[in-house]
């Protein structure tokens, strides 16, 4: 991990999965008027807990061909409704995540990307596995969230999720797709 300017810490390998960690810092740090950390050694123990039906993102999801699979479950089942829904993290702002879920023929795709508590303000884009451009959207959820709705799927197969920053801020955030099958 990297300190950060504001006080925040960046996790060079990605999110961090479900699990007890422990963060230590040692008496070398100092702040920004160079005076060392008090008591010389700094440790916290901590849990990461992914909430159930959620996907976190891999860490190497930065194209097309790594996305992250976002698994479509149908709830109440027989109702035609799926939704999948991720965390993930666009942490440099440069950083550009991919997300990935099989819809058929005929289904009507919704995505937004919530940032709740997050400096994040994202893109949010759709694209078939040839990669072309399908759906985008920036501003139109609420709290400048991303989201677009019914986007009709053409053909059945992969489609795709890319969600990257504007404005040069990052962020967490929580991606949901949910589909529409066989209902209108």
């Amino acid at each position: 991990a990297t300190a950060e300017p504001f006080g925040e810490t960046d996790i060079q390998a990605g999110p961090l999965s479900n699990g007890q960690y422990r963060f230590t810092v040692n008496g070398t740090l100092t702040d920004r008027s160079g005076n060392p950390l008090a008591g010389g050694i700094y440790e916290r123990v901590f849990a990461v807990s992914i909430p159930a039906g959620q996907v976190l993102e891999n860490g190497n999801n930065n194209t097309r061909g790594t996305a992250t699979g976002l698994p479509l479950v149908e709830d109440p089942a027989g109702s035609g409704y799926w939704m999948g829904r991720g965390l993930g993290s666009i942490q440099p702002s440069s950083d550009v995540d991919w997300w990935r879920f099989e819809a058929l023929a005929g289904d009507l795709v919704s995505v937004s990307v919530d940032i709740p508590d997050s400096g994040l303000y994202p893109y949010v884009y759709l694209y078939d596995a040839a990669g072309g451009n399908l759906a985008s959207d920036s501003y139109s959820g609420p709290d400048s969230d991303a989201f677009f709705s019914r986007y009709g799927i053409a053909s059945s197969g992969t489609y795709y999720v890319q969600i990257r920053s504007q404005s040069s801020s990052t962020g967490g955030y929580e991606v949901r797709v949910d589909v529409a099958r066989g209902i209108g």
